[in-house]
């Protein structure tokens, strides 16, 4: 999955490549995606979880988000993230080509 926006900055950038897993037990901190209906495939970190939801934050203290106010069923988390991959896109004889510049394991 690749990250659109940067409500995730400094850790995940605009663009950069998620990869999931699916896990039973949810943990604080941990970097979500959430399945919203409304709005598709959100990425997020818990910020509280309860019996059965969580409640979200974004890592940029600058952008706000109504989800971030919502309990959010736990059965809405597509997965927890666990690698990402910065890339940059560069344009090679015409052609854009994204290229892989970091690994990182959240």
């Amino acid at each position: 999955m690749r990250v659109a926006g940067s409500s995730m900055t400094p850790v995940l950038r605009h663009n950069d490549l998620i990869f999931t897993y699916k896990r039973k037990k949810i943990n604080v901190n941990k970097i979500v995606v959430v399945n919203v209906r409304k709005l598709g495939f959100i990425v997020k970190r818990v910020h509280s979880v309860f019996r059965d939801c969580v409640r979200l934050k974004g890592d940029n203290p600058r952008l706000a988000s109504s989800i971030c106010d919502a309990d959010i069923p736990l059965t809405f988390i597509a997965g927890t993230v666990f690698l990402s991959i910065r890339t940059k896109t560069i344009s090679f004889y015409g052609h854009d080509i994204i290229v892989s510049i970091k690994f990182f394991l959240v």
